[in-house]
């Protein structure tokens, strides 16, 4: 992975001046930033942009953090960063479960930011683009985040669907709960 000068950033919060501050500081690091101040904006934002990162706040107006990182995974695979002045654990694992790549707790430092965002980034580039895989009557769309069973939609957590990857592509094989 080697940064480019033009990833985008698509930078969901609801205070003004933090989302000012951050947004001057990660243009500042070389992103190119594109911001919403709430979550219905953010979905709107992120189909007209498609972004490289994600980085939501949690506590939003319309829709909160963890509602627009469910839809955001219902539609693509791209890195989300959550933001939250929530530091209790529970509140960190559910983010995670939904499908945030990272979580950032507030008061942060921009630097801080960056260097988790591009930590992301490298993550998401070093993951092979990968096609849909079928076993027996389950298919499962890793690019999509979905799973059909006899043509429905299955629900599953971030967890459940990271699972379900790892044993389905690697099928006849006893994994240790080690390596799960």
């Amino acid at each position: 992975y080697s940064p480019r000068m033009d990833e985008r950033v698509l930078l969901v919060e609801d205070d003004a001046s933090i989302r000012e501050l951050t947004s001057a500081g990660l243009e500042r690091a070389g992103f190119k930033v594109d911001s919403a101040g709430d979550g219905r904006e953010a979905l709107a934002r992120f189909d007209g942009s498609t972004p490289d990162v994600v980085v939501l706040d949690v506590m939003l107006p319309e829709l909160d953090g963890y509602e627009v990182c469910r839809e955001l995974r219902g539609r693509s695979q791209v890195p989300i960063v959550m933001l939250s002045a929530r530091t209790d654990t529970v509140d960190v694992i559910v983010g995670l479960e939904l499908g945030a790549d990272d979580y950032v707790t507030k008061p942060f430092e921009v630097s801080e930011l960056v260097a988790r965002i591009r930590a992301v980034l490298r993550r998401s580039a070093a993951a092979p683009a990968e096609g849909v895989i079928q076993v027996r009557d389950v298919e499962i769309d890793p690019a999509a985040f979905r799973v059909r069973k006899n043509g429905a939609e299955v629900a599953l957590s971030a967890t459940e669907l990271r699972l379900l990857l790892e044993l389905a592509r690697r099928p006849n094989q006893v994994l240790t709960r080690e390596l799960l």
